[in-house]
């Protein structure tokens, strides 16, 4: 990640890193297939990955990891089939899958994926009202499906998916603010960052916020790279689920 600071162009700088990093716990994953620190952090990694193709717009590429992240996770929550960690993650992927797939024109695949994303939230939340950050996740999900069927779709089904997005999306409309000012707070006072540098952050800075780190242009345009508070990425992690325009202090 410090060599970005130094290119161009970062974000193509941490692609390569993030691939390499890929290659090499892969190849320790598979003389310590029982080590669990290394899976975790070959999932970690890997779901990085697979947002950097899609920013770079390599839709094949995430795809492919995307897949082989869901068949890990899937294994995981076999073994483990009270953990909801792998349940998150897998909605995820699920979602960010469904998205690329829509992207490039396959909507039946789309429409499956999203209905597997659904699933998983169902699981996760069982018989209890849907927490405010599933609400605002399922919303997304019905209002995503409304558009992928705007065409095709009688108008009555399309109707019933954006009334359910917008009633998800209401109940949690409070708590969504909420992350927002909780998730600015903890970076800033973990940070140690001037309120002009937090003012400053955008969508670019998410995957080096969830790392645990993020670079800040500062006095006389110096770039330095700031070590972030666990709190603060929790709380990251959690406002990076609810919007894909993404702003950590402007809405």
């Amino acid at each position: 990640a410090m060599a970005g600071l130094i290119v161009r162009d970062p974000s193509r700088e941490m692609l390569t890193a993030l691939s390499e990093a890929s290659r090499h716990l892969k190849s320790i994953a598979t003389r310590r297939p029982d080590d669990r620190q290394v899976a975790l952090r070959q999932i970690a990694v890997d779901s990085r990955l697979a947002r950097q193709f899609q920013a770079h717009r390599d839709p094949t590429r995430a795809l492919e990891i995307y897949s082989g992240l869901a068949g890990r996770l899937g294994t995981w929550i076999e073994k483990e089939p009270g953990s909801r960690a792998p349940m998150e993650l897998l909605s995820d992927i699920q979602y960010q899958s469904a998205a690329i797939l829509r992207e490039i024109g396959r909507p039946a695949e789309s429409a499956e994926a999203y209905a597997a994303a659904m699933e998983s939230l169902s699981l996760l939340t069982g018989d209890r009202p849907p927490s405010d950050d599933h609400a605002v996740r399922m919303g997304r999900i019905y209002a995503d499906l409304g558009e992928l069927f705007a065409n095709t779709a009688p108008e009555a089904e399309q109707y019933q998916l954006f009334n359910e997005a917008n009633r998800l999306l209401d109940s949690a409309s409070d708590a969504v603010l909420e992350i927002r000012d909780q998730a600015m707070f903890e970076l800033f006072y973990s940070s140690g960052l001037r309120l002009a540098e937090l003012a400053a952050l955008d969508v670019e800075c998410v995957d080096d916020l969830l790392a645990g780190e993020v670079r800040v242009l500062g006095k006389r345009n110096k770039l330095r790279l700031v070590p972030v508070g666990l709190k603060a990425v929790s709380y990251t992690h959690l406002r990076a689920h609810e919007t894909d325009s993404y702003l950590v202090c402007r809405l």
